[in-house]
This record gives structure tokens, C-alpha cells and sequence, in this order.
């Protein structure tokens, strides 16, 4: 996949600005000079927080639901309506943060693994699908579709999935360059 875009440093002693130009010229791209570089970034920077910001109010909009809808269990005990009607409506709801909204997380993770390599990305797509599998298996489980066994089977991975993708997290440096 070509770069949108490179900075470049050179020697003057040994090459001109022009010759440089005409290079990157003669292969197809443009060149752009530093404050028309600048604008174009500040461009782009803007038009990425206006799309983060419309992601997050499109997530609060469906997880604002879930937390109301959690509520009543959290306090009282008990779920309503009952627990398979309440399990698949919390999936009908998350799904659309997980896979539309959730869609640049997913990615970097995916960039993340395949590079061998872990961030928070990575963390938390496997937390959530782990997690959310596990908690799907048991209703099923409840009624018969499913092996108790194997529902059994999906918490443990989901809790060694989530240790193993932390220690992977632990080794990576994050302090400020």
C-alpha cells in the first residue's frame, strides 16, 4: 500500500530541492511545500475529530440503553423482560458499537497482531469478543442448545484471553518519545 504522504530530509551539499522535486515528480505523486503540508494536516486532524465525535454520540446512543436496561438488574437482581430476551436484546444493542462504530478499533488491533505487536486496540477487541461469546454461551447453554461444558469452557478462555493479551500489553514501551 503506497504512503499518502512522506517527509523528507536530505543534504544540500549533495542534491538541490528541485532535483528532489522533479524525482518525486517523475514517479507520480506531488510534491506539496511545508505550509501547504501544514494546512492539509490541520485539514485532516479536524476532519478526524469531527468523525470521532460523531462516533462517540452514535456509541452513547446505543450504550446509554444498555446501561438503563442493566440497571434494574444490577439493583433489584433479576432481568427483565426474561433472561434470553434480555441477553439477546444487550446484543441486538452492542452489536452496532462492536462492528460499525467499533470498526477503527477492530482494525488497528488486526494491524496490531499482524505486526506481532500489542496496543490497547488489541486489548480491548479481545476482551469484548471473548467476553461477549462467553455470556451469549450461557443462555444457550440454559436451554439446552448448547454443551454446559462448553459454555464452561468459553468463560475460562475469555479469563486467560484477557490475561494473556495484558502481559502481552505490559511488554510494549508507552512512555512518551
Amino acid at each position: 500500500m503506497p504512503l499518502k504522504k512522506k517527509a523528507i530530509s536530505y543534504d544540500p551539499g549533495r542534491v538541490t530541492p528541485e532535483k528532489i522535486e522533479q524525482v518525486i515528480e517523475e514517479t507520480g505523486y506531488q510534491v506539496m511545500g511545508r505550509e501547504e503540508a501544514k494546512e492539509e494536516l490541520a485539514d485532516e486532524e479536524e476532519r478526524k475529530i469531527v468523525g470521532v465525535r460523531k462516533r462517540m454520540l452514535w456509541t452513547w446512543g446505543f450504550t446509554v440503553p444498555i446501561i438503563a436496561w442493566m440497571i434494574p438488574e444490577m439493583i433489584m437482581g433479576t432481568a427483565w423482560p426474561p433472561r434470553l430476551i434480555f441477553d439477546l436484546g444487550m446484543i441486538i444493542l452492542a452489536t452496532p458499537v462492536m462492528f460499525w462504530l467499533g470498526w477503527p478499533a477492530l482494525g488497528s488491533a488486526a494491524t496490531s497482531i499482524s505486526h506481532k505487536s500489542a496496543n490497547m486496540d488489541v486489548l480491548i477487541t479481545t476482551v469484548s469478543y471473548v467476553t461477549g461469546f462467553a455470556t451469549l454461551s450461557l443462555p444457550i447453554a440454559m436451554l439446552g442448545l448448547l454443551h454446559p461444558v462448553i459454555a464452561e469452557a468459553a468463560m475460562a478462555f475469555s479469563s486467560v484471553s484477557v490475561v494473556t493479551n495484558a502481559n502481552r500489553l505490559r511488554k510494549v514501551d508507552i512512555r512518551p518519545s
